[in-house]
């Protein structure tokens, strides 16, 4: 499989303002590697996908470019590097909605998005917080959860109260000084029915469309060809090849990636191609 990553010296020169980027990334457990000199550039205004197979290290990778894992060599937002920013001000500039979730306390719905609000610069009187809970529920159809408790709600619906938590706390894509927002997500559908998966899925390219930098971490081939701009695969923790859903939903990219015969297909009035697995 042809690796079309860039070189640090390729992307430092040519990287777009607000972008993410990382330098000869490396990331291990206990000294074992798991992400092996990995660099890419991802920018704003894209909704760019992580795919691969378990175990590939994706998740390990979004952890590693959201602070969450230590790691050698070099990961920048908006031209910084993430590890000169404060704690404080890097949860203004990015959101991440983690693969899983758990809370101890017993908190109401609005308890939790409200976490979202407190880190939102935007957000003033207590009238606009109030406002902004129940637009981002809103957006996620969880109208009228707002006292429910959060412990009583389906996997999916939980899902779906934590993306609303990080809405509120990026909520507009471009901040007032013009830098560039970002939502991280690990696998933001994998607890969806087919209608909210369109549902959030429309959520993250709108985002990406308003100006915002949107990363995701993705397990379903054919709901990623239909909104992914770019798709990066990762395989043993490295980054295979990176580019438009058109140049990697190939045939023998994919098949190699997942270790599996699987056909790209075409169909008549429809833009975004299918991925079928081969089976017998």
């Amino acid at each position: 499989m042809e690796n079309t990553a860039l070189k640090p010296q390729q992307i430092s020169k040519n990287s777009p303002t607000g972008s993410l980027e990382a330098f000869g990334l490396e990331v291990g457990y206990n000294r074992a590697p798991v992400i092996k000199d990995l660099s890419f550039v991802a920018e704003p205004g894209l909704f760019h996908t992580i795919l691969g197979p378990n175990g590939s290290g994706k998740s390990t990778l979004l952890k590693a470019l959201t602070g969450e894992l230590s790691y050698s060599g070099r990961v920048t937002l908006n031209g910084e590097s993430l590890s000169t920013i404060r704690a404080e001000t890097l949860a203004l500039r990015r959101g991440v909605l983690p693969q899983h979730t758990v809370l101890a306390f017993p908190l109401t719905v609005s308890e939790v998005v409200s976490l979202g609000v407190l880190r939102n610069d935007t957000v003033g009187t207590a009238k606009q917080r109030r406002n902004r809970i129940f637009e981002a529920l809103g957006m996620v159809d969880l109208e009228g959860f707002e006292g429910r408790q959060y412990q009583s709600l389906s996997g999916g619906e939980q899902q779906r109260v934590q993306l609303a938590r990080v809405l509120c706390q990026v909520w507009s894509p471009i901040a007032e000084d013009g830098s560039r927002r970002w939502l991280f997500l690990d696998e933001p559908v994998s607890s969806l029915d087919i209608k909210h998966q369109i549902q959030i899925m429309n959520i993250a390219a709108d985002y990406a469309r308003r100006g915002g930098g949107v990363l995701a971490v993705m397990h379903d081939l054919n709901l990623t060809a239909s909104f992914a701009d770019t798709v990066m695969v990762i395989r043993n923790g490295e980054l295979k090849i990176m580019g438009s859903v058109a140049a990697v939903y190939k045939d023998e990219i994919l098949s190699d990636a997942y270790d599996h015969d699987v056909q790209v297909s075409h169909v008549d009035g429809r833009s975004a191609p299918i991925v079928l697995a081969r089976h017998g």
